[in-house]
């Protein structure tokens, strides 16, 4: 493979890992939990409630995809330079993509979290004879922004090191 072919298919690669750490970005910032069309961000009010500790789950989550997503940046820019470190890009690669499912469980248990203690307050209000409805809560965008940002930064990041580690 000459030179010129294999800097086009880094700098290929570099870009798909940017909109992977762009989407991890955007998804940390956007709504998280999603509950009768309203949506909530990690960063709004009132998170820090007893019996909520997959906030913090999932901050650290979203956290490890992007250092990894950061990494394979670095990696990137460096196998542009002639720099080839093979194994900073296949360990970035592997830590997006485990911060991918991290993303992607900790959205599942916080929208869970959520919505036991909101039937825990509906039945509450039953037994005292207030009416509260029921709401479903589920996974918001930004969960699944964060987990496919995570696994095309991490998959681009894993092919882009095994290409540019080929000597062909």
């Amino acid at each position: 493979m000459t030179k010129k072919k294999l800097n086009i298919i880094s700098i290929v690669f570099m870009a798909l890992i940017l909109v992977g750490l762009v989407l991890v970005i955007v998804g940390m910032c956007t709504g998280v939990v999603s509950a009768e069309g309203e949506s909530t961000t990690l960063f709004d009010d009132g998170w820090d409630m007893p019996g909520m500790p997959s906030t913090t789950f999932t901050v650290v989550a979203f956290i490890v995809a992007i250092i990894g997503a950061v990494a394979l940046i670095v990696n990137s820019a460096l196998g542009l330079l002639g720099k080839d470190i093979k194994i900073l890009g296949l360990a970035g690669g592997a830590v997006a993509v485990v911060g991918a499912v991290l993303v992607l469980v900790a959205g599942l248990v916080l929208a869970g979290d959520l919505s036991d203690i909101i039937n825990s307050l509906s039945n509450l209000g039953s037994s005292i004879g207030v009416e509260v409805p029921k709401v479903s809560v589920s996974a918001g965008v930004g969960i699944w922004l964060g987990f496919i940002g995570g696994l095309v930064a991490g998959a681009s990041g894993i092919l882009s090191a095994l290409k540019i580690g080929s000597k062909e």
